[in-house]
C-alpha cells in the first residue's frame, strides 16, 4: 500500500500536524509557514530569516606564483590569471567591491609545491578608500607541508565586511608555490545591501 500525506485538519492560520498515513512527520503547516513540531520556536523553523537572508558566494581561480618564497601575493579573484604582490592600481585583477554585508568563512588553498607555513589573509576598506587596505583585517596560517592538498584557512576573527567595501584576499607561503588554485567561501546577507 503507498503512503498517503495527510493534513490532519484544512490548511488555515493554525498550525495543523502533517502526517504520513497515520503517522505524524514531526512537521506542522501554517498557511504561510511550515515549523518544526519539537519544541515549535522560531529557532526550529524550517525557512527563518537567517536561513532565507545568508548565502554563500565562491570566488575561485588559479595562478603560477611568479615570486620567491616569502612575497605576499593577491589572489585574482575575478577572473584573471596573474597574481601581484601589490594591491596598488590592480583592482580590476584582483578585488571584489561587497555587494552585500557579511565575512569570510574559508579559503582553501591547493599547490604543486609544499608550501610550508602559509598565511592567507582578508584585506579591505571602506567606502571612500580605492584599494583594500595592505594590512590585512583577518590572517590565518596554516602549513601546507605536502604538494597537491588542498588545505583550509578557516576564518573566525576580525572576518566581516560591509556592503560596498573593497575586498582582497592574499597569500604568503614560505616556499615557492608555482601554481596554485584556490576557492574564496565568502557568506553575505542578502539583507545588508547597499
Amino acid at each position: 500500500m503507498p503512503n498517503s500525506l495527510e493534513m490532519q485538519n484544512p490548511l488555515s492560520s493554525d498550525r495543523q500536524v502533517v502526517k504520513i498515513n497515520n503517522d505524524s512527520t514531526g512537521l506542522l503547516l501554517k498557511d504561510n509557514r511550515v515549523f518544526v513540531e519539537e519544541q515549535p520556536t522560531e529557532d526550529n523553523e524550517v525557512a527563518t530569516k537567517k536561513y532565507v537572508d545568508e548565502f554563500r558566494c565562491i570566488l575561485h581561480g588559479g595562478f603560477n606564483y611568479g615570486y620567491t618564497g616569502g612575497t605576499k601575493v593577491y589572489l585574482n579573484l575575478n577572473g584573471y590569471i596573474l597574481e601581484s604582490s601589490s594591491s596598488s592600481g590592480r583592482n580590476e585583477f584582483q578585488a571584489f567591491v561587497a555587494p552585500y554585508g557579511g565575512y569570510l568563512n574559508q579559503v582553501v588553498m591547493r599547490s604543486e609545491e609544499a608550501c610550508g607555513s602559509t598565511v592567507v589573509g582578508l584585506h579591505k576598506s571602506s567606502s571612500g578608500t580605492e584599494i583594500p587596505n595592505s594590512t590585512a583585517s583577518a590572517e590565518v596560517t596554516v602549513d601546507m607541508a605536502e604538494d597537491d592538498i588542498g588545505y583550509k584557512f578557516a576564518f573566525t576573527n576580525n572576518n566581516t565586511f560591509r556592503s560596498g567595501d573593497v575586498l582582497a584576499v592574499s597569500f604568503d607561503p614560505t616556499n615557492d608555490a608555482n601554481d596554485t588554485i584556490f576557492t574564496v567561501e565568502l557568506i553575505l546577507n542578502s539583507s545588508l545591501g547597499l
